[in-house]
């Protein structure tokens, strides 16, 4: 079931919401738990009882992993494993190379696959105790906010919340109508009219010139990032409705004055996931290994690399997402090097801007399905096809839009709209904007982050 439907908006929502708060304290694990379900369920009854059978297999792991004895640890950890071996597998079934091409991927099976194995190391690590019942895990991995694609979650976050008294206030309501109302509106109202106009553009990328493919590139960076972020907003929403608080996915991510910046304002929940459970414990193996400090810096570099990779690999397993992976930990790697090298600071503004071009064409590597779709768009966007055949007829109004959102996107509008005020203008202000959303809700096309 898509967020953005009117059966969700108007049946599902409010009967969860209904159910919820009008049940006793002791009973709301249940019924988070039946509502996470049907939800779910909608999906497919095959996806539930995989997500379920997952959710089994990380408690029995977890039981074992809280253990004293170290063969029951070991054992915990290839239960745990498990999980990660689905994923793998679903991925992989997607490729071309296997049978199996063309398997769909269950939903959200990236974000609750790492949300279990998360609590799993944490639990190894003695950083959280473990789930004390099936119902409080299988509440956290069936959470419908976030069980189709996120924000990532740490149990131990969601658990003290879950088992938090509380009763429901004008607060809550305010935060969760805001950011239900404005997530919405992003992905109606801007990301999907942008997706419809920059797809024939790279339908016809052979023919771009250097205006039509800079409106490409621009109209899917924004595509993606207020289709993401929309998403995430209304999580929130749903979550604060709720009484949960999410942690933060994105801050301005198109302001960072560097790449390693960006990274800490792109998928946040996602970044802080491979830096805590793979970045981190992979550079002290290895600088534990090492004989010489100074290799410590080109280890460091390696495993920002390797850990870039799997996060493109994580998104998808065909070449575009292993090279944009493989792009971006280059990135990170040579920018950690010439940091460490070059003391003199760079103007903010220009290191604003040559950051955004380097994650823009990181964009197009990642929307590219083949090498030379990639090539063909960055000569374009040089100017080493002239303004293009299309140059004439593409968009007045598309150009306007992405003028519009590089101004949004650059300024603090877009992040006041989340902020709670209690004025007539923002109540009329979001009244008028839930309508339009409405009104254009007749697409349905999904959030694109539903096929990770």
């Amino acid at each position: 079931m898509l967020f953005h439907t009117y059966p969700f908006l108007f049946l599902f929502l409010p009967t969860a919401l209904l159910l919820y708060w009008a049940a006793a304290d002791e009973l709301r694990p249940s019924v988070l738990l039946v509502v996470g379900t049907s939800f779910y369920a909608f999906a497919g009854l095959h996806q539930l009882a995989l997500l379920l059978t997952m959710t089994f297999l990380t408690f029995g792991a977890v039981r074992l992993l809280s253990g004293p004895a170290p063969s029951r640890s070991r054992l915990g950890l290839a239960v745990l494993a498990l999980n990660l071996a689905v994923l793998l597998a679903f991925k992989l079934a997607g490729t071309p190379w296997f049978s199996a091409a063309g398997v769909a991927l269950p939903l959200g099976l990236s974000f609750y696959t790492f949300n279990l194995v998360g609590h799993g190391l944490d639990v190894y690590r003695r950083r959280t105790p473990a789930a004390p019942s099936f119902v409080s895990l299988a509440s956290y991995a069936t959470f419908f906010p976030t069980v189709a694609a996120g924000p990532l979650l740490r149990f131990d976050d969601f658990e003290r919340q879950r088992l938090a008294p509380r009763r429901f206030d004008a607060a809550l309501l305010e935060l969760g109508l805001l950011g239900l109302i404005v997530g919405l509106a992003k992905k109606v109202l801007v990301a999907d009219p942008l997706g419809v106009a920059v797809e024939p553009l790279f339908a016809d990328y052979e023919r771009l010139g250097l205006w039509d493919a800079w409106l490409a590139a621009l109209g899917y960076a924004y595509q993606l990032y207020f289709d993401f972020s929309g998403y995430t907003d209304m999580a929130t929403g749903i979550a604060a409705l709720l009484g949960f608080r999410l942690p933060q996915n994105f801050n301005a991510p198109y302001t960072a004055v560097h790449i390693a910046d960006f990274w800490q304002r792109w998928h946040m929940t996602m970044s802080q996931w491979f830096r805590d459970y793979l970045f981190l414990p992979l550079s002290r193996a290895l600088l534990r290994r090492s004989t010489s400090l100074d290799r410590a810096d080109r280890i460091r570099g390696l495993c920002l690399v390797l850990t870039m990779v799997a996060i493109g690999l994580w998104h998808g397993t065909t070449w575009s997402f292993l090279a944009w992976g493989l792009y971006h930990g280059l990135l990170l790697a040579g920018h950690a090097q010439l940091r460490a090298a070059w003391r003199r600071p760079m103007p903010a503004w220009a290191s604003r801007a040559i950051t955004f071009l380097a994650v823009l064409a990181g964009w197009v590597l990642l929307r590219s399905p083949s090498p030379e779709m990639a090539l063909r768009i960055w000569e374009a966007m040089l100017g080493l096809h002239g303004w293009g055949e299309r140059a004439l007829r593409t968009g007045g109004t598309l150009g306007l839009a992405v003028c519009l959102l590089l101004v949004v996107t650059n300024t603090r509008a877009e992040s006041s709209l989340l902020r709670p005020r209690r004025s007539r203008g923002q109540a009329w202000s979001l009244a008028a904007l839930f309508v339009l959303s409405l009104l254009a809700l007749g697409g349905r096309s999904p959030f694109l982050y539903f096929q990770f």
